[in-house]
């Protein structure tokens, strides 16, 4: 009978972890080449079409945005009971690509707040 209500306590407790990517990702591949790209077309070629695009100060603007979502689901029920968290943990990276009226590549700027996320994670200080 105790191995009995010990199945059922357990049947009724559930956890989840998943991790999703919203945007694509930013890879390290694409990221070491930044620097080498000099035109839009290089830059559509190697990162793919921009989340966002814009003008900015006579200079055209590709906005591009990863968002990671980690999230952590535990839920447990016993009859009519229930216990229910969830933590979930989103971070996004940013690259924004500047171009000159001709199309040639002037700056970018790079924020990856993933990877902070993933330092902060490793307990190395």
């Amino acid at each position: 009978m105790r191995l009995l209500l010990l199945l059922v306590l357990l049947a009724q407790a559930g956890c989840t972890i998943g991790r999703e990517y919203v945007g694509g990702q930013l890879g390290e591949q694409q990221l070491e080449q930044l620097a080498t790209l000099h035109t839009k077309a290089e830059v559509l070629e190697v990162l793919g079409p921009p989340n966002d695009m814009g003008l900015q100060l006579r200079e055209s603007v590709f906005l591009y945005r990863v968002q990671r979502e980690a999230a952590e689901n535990l839920n447990l029920s016993f009859f009519r009971a229930s216990f229910d968290y969830q933590q979930i943990d989103r971070r996004t990276d940013r690259l924004i690509v500047f171009f000159d009226k001709g199309g040639r590549v002037t700056r970018y700027g790079l924020d990856l707040a993933s990877e902070e996320a993933e330092d902060e994670g490793s307990g190395d200080e």
